[in-house]
């Protein structure tokens, strides 16, 4: 079985290599727009009719187009081609580039073995480049021995570091899954303050843990003010702008080596992780009300990223490399209508009242069971997740394993609308 693996690397550029960089970021941008604008003007001549458009249409008028990597332009022509084809229909068009709003990254495509590590004296590490040629490199991680190079993203942060993420396409074992496993099992409800609450707490950590946005916060509308005092566009201008995004990053930083090393011991703790299927952006827009308050906690969901933190778990419990996976390890997804919280643990008495957020611990009419909202709430996604698994195992169609390690209900495919 074919599988992609990814590793991302820091990136040591010259000066002359940022500058190559930069305007292959100007020239996927060009690139487009312009073809965009072919494709809506051809698309209102004939019924919006989608053809494809090579962007070798540009070059000819447009030779500083050359000084960029082929591949990576190419890419572009590929997706905004795919874009068109889905929305077209639909009645919507892409939208166009803007400067200083893009995302500043550009992927080049392995062809002829033109993209390759390689060693340098002193050991240090090279990554050959279409245009960059040799990419010094900070390779914290072993790449697959038998790995073979598929492509290469390089982009530029915020804070205006670079980074350079490699695709390989490994060989590996279709894994077994036909036993379930009936130990080491844990199952996690989401805590807006604690990020999670376990059924074991093992694992479970604190609010003072997470603070990681609130802790640049007040810095950040520091450098936010000396921003809004500046001419836009000006040099100055820009400069706070990589001041402000080194802030951004700095946490994003903290976050993400957090999150990665909290999913890490849990992955090769446990066999099996129960999660419930949310939509937090959903509840980042809508809030909740209290006390006769509407309270948005946008911020504070966006900050602990339980959703990232699901998809490392979910990774991590998949890697075949696990030493520690002597058994079949999966993130279980339980359905959007499974109500944990409203659910009896001990009887299954459905409570509608305790669907209310603000009713933390309510008592079973039924059985008389006394219960705490998170931990009954980890009770019954406990005994969901070995049902799906059970499920799953014995041949249920409507249970799936997604590429990305997750055991979850089968999404129904999407209607597209025609105009």
């Amino acid at each position: 079985m074919k599988q992609c693996v990814t590793r991302e690397f820091r990136a040591k550029l010259t000066d002359e290599q940022k500058i190559l960089c930069w305007k292959t970021f100007g020239n996927k941008r060009f690139t487009w727009n312009h073809l965009l604008d072919q494709y809506i003007q051809y698309g209102k001549a004939n019924n919006w009719e989608v053809k494809y458009n090579n962007y070798a249409s540009l070059l000819a008028a447009n030779p500083f187009l050359k000084e960029s990597d082929s591949t990576a332009l190419n890419n572009v022509a590929e997706e905004l081609y795919k874009a068109c084809k889905l929305l077209f229909p639909q009645g919507r068009t892409p939208n166009f580039k803007q400067k200083g709003k893009d995302r500043r990254s550009y992927t080049s495509n392995c062809i002829n073995n033109n993209i390759r590590f390689e060693e340098g004296v002193g050991g240090l590490n090279y990554l050959i480049m279409p245009k960059l040629k040799r990419v010094r490199i900070i390779k914290h991680r072993d790449i697959p021995a038998d790995g073979k190079i598929k492509r290469a993203t390089i982009k530029e942060t915020a804070g205006g570091n670079f980074y350079i993420a490699v695709v390989f396409e490994i060989e590996t074992e279709e894994p077994n899954y036909k036993d379930a496993p009936t130990g080491f099992m844990e199952a996690l409800d989401y805590s807006m303050p604690k990020l999670f609450v376990s059924y074991f707490g093992t694992f479970d950590v604190t609010p003072e843990d997470l603070r990681w946005y609130y802790d640049i916060e007040e810095k950040l509308a520091k450098e936010q003010r000396k921003l809004n005092r500046m001419k836009p566009g000006s040099k100055n201008y820009y400069e706070q702008l990589h001041v402000i995004g080194k802030l951004h990053e700095h946490a994003a930083n903290r976050r993400k080596d957090f999150l990665h090393k909290l999913s890490r011991k849990m992955a090769d703790y446990y066999d099996v992780i129960v999660v419930e299927t949310l939509d937090l952006q959903e509840m980042g827009k809508r809030g909740v009300r209290e006390d006769g308050k509407f309270y948005c906690y946008g911020k504070r969901i966006s900050d602990n990223a339980f959703g990232m933190f699901c998809r490392f778990l979910a990774y991590k419990l998949r890697d075949q490399n696990n030493k520690l996976r002597d058994q079949n390890k999966y993130l279980v997804k339980t359905p959007k209508t499974f109500a944990s919280t409203q659910l009896c643990s001990n009887c299954g008495y459905k409570n509608a009242a305790a669907k209310d957020v603000s009713v933390r611990k309510w008592t079973c009419p039924i059985c008389g069971e006394h219960h705490d909202r998170d931990k009954n709430s980890c009770n019954n996604l406990l005994k969901e997740g070995r049902n799906i698994i059970n499920r799953w195992t014995s041949g249920d169609s409507s249970f799936e394993l997604t590429p990305d390690g997750v055991l979850s209900e089968k999404k129904p495919h999407s209607k597209i609308k025609r105009r």
